[in-house]
């Protein structure tokens, strides 16, 4: 080889590179899949487990000022809405995102791969060990993820229902109260 090409292999740790090339590659695939498999359906929980608090909180704000008989008005005039073409809508559009997600996904991890593997072999590296040692690191990120998932956001609660008490209040009070003459 030329004197400038050993001075770029001298100059640029090829080894760290391809590790950093791979190991991107190998986190982008795992945390996509992770997050369409598992995470989402804890946000979901997570959602879920925040609407029923700020019902219950405003709820609890409306049923004590309300008269058995208006009570009664609200129950016989309540309809469920029939979401089934929004819900429908919603999964078409969820699984088109996920199929391009996947896609991108799956083709970037593959050009990691590629681009790790033609630049080990050039630079005489073991591609395998780079690998193997990725996988390692991928493993404990994995962990890592979804022990935090599991431990932290089930029990974090976001919704500040402080908040959404004193603007729903302010709302009411700004429809109901009728202005000076």
């Amino acid at each position: 080889m030329g004197k400038i090409t050993n001075y770029l292999y001298n100059l640029i740790d090829l080894h760290m590179i391809i590790s950093i090339i791979t190991n991107v590659g190998l986190v982008m695939l795992f945390l996509g899949i992770f997050f369409f498999s598992y995470a989402s359906t804890v946000e979901q929980d997570i959602v879920t487990i925040n609407t029923n608090i700020l019902t219950t909180d405003i709820i609890g704000i409306i049923l004590p000022i309300l008269t058995d008989d208006a009570k009664s008005n609200i129950i016989s005039k309540l309809e469920y809405p029939d979401m089934k073409e929004e819900d429908a809508k919603v999964v078409e559009i969820n699984t088109q995102i996920v199929n391009t997600a996947y896609t991108y996904l799956i083709s970037i991890f593959i050009g990691t791969l590629v681009l790790g593997y033609i630049i080990s072999y050039y630079s005489k590296n073991s591609f395998y060990e780079i690998m193997v040692l990725n996988i390692i690191i991928l493993v404990f990120i994995a962990l890592t993820e979804f022990t935090f998932l599991v431990l932290i956001p089930k029990s974090y609660i976001s919704a500040d229902t402080n908040y959404i008490r004193f603007n729903f209040l302010t709302k009411i009070k700004e429809k109901f109260i009728i202005p000076d003459a």
